[in-house]
């Protein structure tokens, strides 16, 4: 039993899918980090456009 925990522990095949996986995890929380940014700026410039569009009419 002991060896079989003790194999288990050191094989290093799946190593490669954890590491791939949690770097598809970061890439995917940059990208929804800066689409959040972006986002905000995009609503704020619109608001302001609708503002001034209601001042002119």
């Amino acid at each position: 039993m002991l060896a079989r925990l003790g194999a288990f522990l050191r094989d290093e095949r799946g190593s490669a899918a954890v590491e791939y996986g949690l770097l598809a995890a970061l890439i995917t929380l940059a990208i929804v980090a800066s689409v959040v940014v972006v986002g905000q700026s995009v609503v704020r410039i619109f608001g302001t456009l609708g503002d001034e569009m209601a001042k002119i009419q």
